[in-house]
């Protein structure tokens, strides 16, 4: 894929933390760990990406985890805590692509689509 044909992202988190997102912004895995919020990570998947190096030289977890599309693996994990999680769809034109780095400016202008699993 290329970065002209992305229009959005997507961002599981509880619904607990929407309201922080709003004020501070979606932050990285090492930014989060300093803050007060309700992780929805899986410690397994976490002990993997804490090592991992991206291209560039920066730690994966120096980058907020979103995906292309919310309905993956992870939210399928989480199934059963369909009612406490939502999905953020970041819209692309609030966003802005800096060579590998992808910045947010959202913390204002959010869309926020709840997502709820069927039981």
């Amino acid at each position: 894929m290329r970065r002209e044909e992305l229009d959005e992202l997507h961002y599981i988190t509880p619904i607990d933390n929407v309201v922080s997102i709003l004020s501070s912004g979606i932050l990285s895995h090492q930014l989060a760990a300093k803050v007060h919020h309700t992780s929805v990570a899986m410690q397994e998947v976490q002990d993997i990406r804490m090592n991992k190096v991206v291209p560039g030289g920066r730690n994966l977890h120096e980058y907020a985890n979103t995906y292309f599309n919310a309905r993956n693996a992870m939210l399928y994990l989480r199934k059963d805590d369909h009612a406490k999680l939502c999905v953020l769809l970041l819209v692309l034109p609030f966003w802005t692509l800096l060579g590998s780095s992808l910045l947010t400016e959202m913390q204002h202008q959010l869309h926020v689509l709840a997502l709820c699993l069927p039981d």
